[in-house]
C-alpha cells in the first residue's frame, strides 16, 4: 500500500431551517492507497469546531466510513440510500446521532482524488438538516 502526504482541499455546507453554512479549509493530510480504496487521515483545522480531532475518511469499493477520534468521538458509515446510527462523543457527553447518506462518490487517480458526500444528519433527536462534505486531496510537491 502507498502512502504519502497530501494537500486537502475541503468544504462542507450544512443547510438547516432555509439557512447555509458553508465552511472552506486547506489542510495536510496522509494518505494510503490500495487496491480496494484509499484511506486519508487529517487533523481537524481550528474552523471546524471540533478541537484536537484527527479524521479518518476511508473508501471502498461501496461505501465511505468517516472516523473521528480526539476531543470529538465517533463513526459514521455512509451507504447510498442507507440509514446509520451511532453515538457522538463529546466533552459534554454522548448523543445519538442518525445520518442518511443521499449521494456519494470518490475517486483516486494516481496521486490526487475526490470524495463527495450528501446526507442527512439527525443529531440527539433533532432535525440538523442537509450536509454536503466536499474534498478534492493531490500529493504535497517538495
Amino acid at each position: 500500500m502507498a502512502a504519502y502526504s497530501v494537500t486537502i482541499r475541503l468544504r462542507s455546507r450544512q443547510t438547516m431551517e432555509g439557512e447555509t453554512l458553508t465552511t472552506d479549509q486547506t489542510l495536510r493530510g496522509r494518505l494510503a492507497a490500495g487496491e480496494e480504496g484509499w484511506s486519508l487521515s487529517y487533523r481537524e483545522g481550528e474552523d471546524s469546531g471540533l478541537g484536537n480531532t484527527v479524521t479518518t475518511l476511508t473508501a471502498g469499493p461501496d461505501k465511505v466510513v468517516l472516523e473521528r477520534k480526539g476531543e470529538v468521538s465517533c463513526r459514521m458509515v455512509f451507504r447510498p440510500g442507507r440509514r446509520y446510527l451511532t453515538d457522538y462523543i463529546t466533552p459534554y457527553g454522548s448523543f445519538p446521532l442518525e445520518l442518511l447518506t443521499r449521494e456519494l462518490e470518490h475517486r483516486l487517480e494516481g496521486e490526487r482524488g475526490g470524495l463527495l458526500l450528501r446526507y442527512g444528519l439527525c443529531l440527539g433527536g433533532g432535525d440538523m438538516g442537509e450536509n454536503e462534505l466536499c474534498l478534492e486531496f493531490e500529493r504535497e510537491e517538495f
